[in-house]
């Protein structure tokens, strides 16, 4: 498959995951006309703990301009879908959570390490991609929203 790095500039591709937990869109076609942020994610994903709470104050921040989707690619045989809504309750989130069961979702996509998360334009286009989260990461993605909104 193409690395991560070759959807820029393509349209993204649909996510077929279950939806779990949280208000709003768990696939991209109910987050139409908006910017999204769709995050690759895994309870065992220790910069998770610390990305999630900064993706619901950029939504807070953009109101309904942004939609978060963060899909979760734990695996079914390790994590019961109570482990995936306890990690969201510890969290504090309220965006769309959704579970890639059969991996469908990350096989599209191949995010290179967790969290991985697609910057996608109101138009469906991929624009930017953050392989991993680093303190201060928000500042830059915050700013990458606001380019896309046009504000």
């Amino acid at each position: 498959t193409a690395s991560a790095g070759g959807l820029i500039g393509s349209p993204a591709p649909e996510i077929t995951a279950t939806a779990v937990t949280g208000e709003g869109p768990t696939n991209l076609k109910d987050a139409s006309g908006r910017v999204v942020v769709l995050d690759f994610w895994g309870t065992f994903c220790e910069p998770c703990k610390k990305s999630f709470p900064k993706y619901q104050e950029l939504m807070d921040q953009f109101g309904g301009d942004l939609v978060v989707i963060a899909v979760s690619v734990d695996d079914p045989e390790d994590v019961k879908e109570d482990v995936i809504k306890e990690f969201v309750r510890a969290t504090g989130v309220k965006f769309g959570i959704a579970w890639d069961k059969d991996k469908s979702s990350v096989k599209k996509y191949s995010p290179p390490k967790m969290p991985t998360s697609f910057i996608i334009d109101k138009a469906g286009v991929v624009r930017h991609i953050h392989a991993g989260y680093e303190s201060g990461e928000e500042t830059k993605i915050g700013d990458e929203i606001k380019a896309l909104l046009g504000k």
